[in-house]
């Protein structure tokens, strides 16, 4: 055994604690796979928030088709609405919608940010 080779598993032996795999080959070349989980609390801005949305299928008077939240207290019954998916935000669910119909527009209640006059 060379030299690296007895580094390597006494680097090991003093790791016991952690999941390690240690597989030697004819040809007396180690390969090591080690396995270190790195736990962190995530940060405010790494956590997003998915919210499910709908489009309506029927047309306002102007030609828009509303893109609503699943919990939009506007939001029609289920035969006049599409679900567009878990979406993290409003101009996604918009970009979803435009490729079901042409002219979309968000709700004046619930995507307020989205909503266009």
């Amino acid at each position: 055994m060379s030299g690296i080779q007895r580094y390597i598993l006494s680097f090991l032996q003093h790791r016991a604690g952690q999941m390690c795999e240690v597989r030697q080959k004819p040809d007396l070349v180690i390969r090591i796979d080690f396995f270190e989980p790195i736990f962190r609390p995530l940060k405010t801005e790494e956590v997003s928030t998915m919210a499910e949305f709908y489009v309506e299928r029927n047309a306002q008077s102007n030609g828009d088709h509303v893109v609503h939240r699943a919990d939009c207290a506007h939001l029609p019954g289920k035969e006049a609405i599409q679900y567009l998916g878990a979406i993290s935000n409003c101009d996604s669910a918009l970009k979803k919608a435009g490729q079901l119909f042409r002219q979309v527009n968000g709700c004046t209640y619930c995507s307020v940010s989205s909503h266009t006059t």
